[in-house]
């Protein structure tokens, strides 16, 4: 099988994780600050409050819930398509793609036990060929 590099990987998961986050994330309050500026919606005192706080809640949670289905998608292609998946992660982590394995919010991945199971098993199976090819002591640490 021919792979990819880790650096081709995480072009992908800009587009794939930050990009549509982001996007969710400052979409509804960039919306917010242009239509109180343009005064369509109020924005001081109670009224503007009843406005800001559903925008502010979409954003987050918006993104969130993006990044919490996109991170597992992203990692179950890169999985498949990198040789050494523990560099992988750590690059992806330095660039803050993804959180840091066995935080809490890296519990908030949203995935099957299908994918969990399949993640696993090209974890296993990249350790294995990393160790077999006398790869750097990176590649060998087992994630989590």
């Amino acid at each position: 099988m021919r792979y990819i590099s880790p650096e081709q990987a995480l072009h992908k998961a800009f587009w794939m994780i930050k990009v549509p986050s982001m996007s969710l994330l400052l979409g509804p309050l960039l919306t917010y600050v242009l239509l109180a500026k343009l005064k369509i919606i109020p924005s001081i005192g109670y009224e503007g409050m009843k406005w800001a706080l559903p925008c502010f809640l979409i954003a987050f949670f918006g993104g969130w819930l993006v990044w919490s289905i996109q991170v597992p998608r992203w990692r179950l292609w890169a999985y498949r398509q990198v040789e050494d998946i523990a560099l992988l992660d750590r690059l992806a982590v330095e660039r803050k793609l993804i959180w840091q394995a066995g935080s809490v919010f890296e519990k908030t991945e949203i995935m099957s036990s299908e994918v969990s199971a399949e993640l696993e098993k090209l974890r296993v199976l990249s350790e294995a060929a990393c160790a077999q090819q006398g790869a750097p002591a990176d590649a060998k640490k087992r994630r989590g």
